[in-house]
């Protein structure tokens, strides 16, 4: 499979064509030059030279290896399509999953682990939805419905794994309370985006083992992207909108999905090009930002969380991103009570 073999001295789109980004302009011709930043410091060289590979950029052979590897991932429970296009009644959340027992018995196992810290067991789902909540215990049936697709052997797959889901409950958990707070049209389906975030990186790092270690303590998201297009010629953004296709999850999460990385390696004068409603996307970007933070070991607490990250190069054009969608006051409402209160509460629950 060569997609999963990157050579040396390749570079994305090595086809015979130059690369083109997804509005069709080419890499090397003068339309591809960095869009100016608006009010914001000169672009960090390395961010600068970095190109965001997309689907289009692979040439048939790397598209035909990619379909190959996502038809030998086990096709995902139906309760995972449903809980992608809603399902936030509490009862009807709760039967749905016991309608699958072996994933009734997985969301059990997951939830009496010691990472919930619990004083006393749950036994069945309708306790975990009563005691948990619907937008956490959606979260544990994807994660168990993900875990059982995927082939995690080594400690360091399932250390990245386990990083991995932390995020995505943390970032879901926060994208509810700011679309809530910000009057989203469907604040749930905002949750959802953000706990899919990282489907691509799990599927990832179960095709190839030694990815994991790009999950690592204090592992950046610009140093994981560029880690995997360095030794690949894609990233995790395009396993997970393939993936999102495949098991016909709705169009607008395939969508934030593949344009997952935009706000990290594109100005925000270039977001048009993504026809994706920039209030949401910026919501979604910044959620998963926290759910990294909490679970890569730098903020521990919400007050002490900054998108004054200069070691972190995925938050270089977030304040121009805020400006341009009128939200530069998100950050700060996130410790605004009682949403701090909630959220620091599931951070202390399983952030480490």
């Amino acid at each position: 499979m060569s997609w999963f073999r990157r050579q040396q001295g390749d570079t994305p789109g090595d086809n015979g064509d130059e690369p083109t980004d997804p509005a069709g302009n080419s890499e090397g011709g003068e339309q591809a030059a960095p869009a100016p930043v608006s009010n914001s410091d000169e672009v960090p060289k390395a961010l600068a030279d970095f190109f965001l590979v997309f689907e289009e950029h692979l040439n048939e052979v790397e598209k035909e290896d990619m379909a190959e590897f996502v038809a030998q991932l086990r096709k995902p429970p139906t309760v995972l399509e449903r809980i992608s296009r809603g399902l936030d009644d509490p009862e009807e959340l709760a039967e749905t999953v016991m309608t699958n027992p072996a994933l009734s018995a997985d969301v059990l196992r997951i939830v009496n682990s010691a990472a919930f810290h619990l004083n006393a067991p749950i036994s069945s789902v309708h306790h975990a939805v009563n005691y948990l909540g619907t937008n956490l215990v959606k979260g544990l049936v994807l994660q168990a419905a993900v875990g059982q697709m995927l082939a995690l052997e080594s400690p360091a797959q399932h250390t990245a794994y386990m990083r991995l889901w932390r995020a995505s409950y943390v970032a879901s958990a926060v994208a509810q309370a700011l679309a809530t707070e910000l009057a989203l049209p469907e604040p749930s389906e905002t949750a959802t985006k953000a706990l899919l975030a990282s489907i691509g990186d799990l599927a990832l790092i179960s095709a190839r083992p030694g990815l994991a270690r790009l999950y690592g303590a204090h592992a950046t998201l610009f140093d994981r992207v560029s880690g995997q297009q360095d030794e690949l010629v894609g990233n995790a953004a395009i396993v997970g909108a393939i993936l999102a296709r495949s098991w016909n999850l709705p169009a607008a999460i395939e969508a934030h999905l593949r344009y997952a990385y935009v706000p990290m390696a594109w100005p925000p004068e270039r977001h048009g090009e993504t026809e994706l409603d920039m209030r949401e996307h910026v919501v979604v970007y910044l959620a998963n930002r926290v759910g990294d933070a909490v679970t890569f070991g730098r903020s521990r607490k919400l007050e002490d969380f900054s998108i004054d990250r200069p070691d972190a190069l995925e938050y270089h054009y977030l304040p121009a991103y805020l400006r341009a969608a009128e939200l530069t006051d998100l950050p700060e409402q996130l410790t605004a009570p009682p949403t701090a209160k909630k959220l620091q509460q599931l951070i202390d629950r399983f952030g480490d």
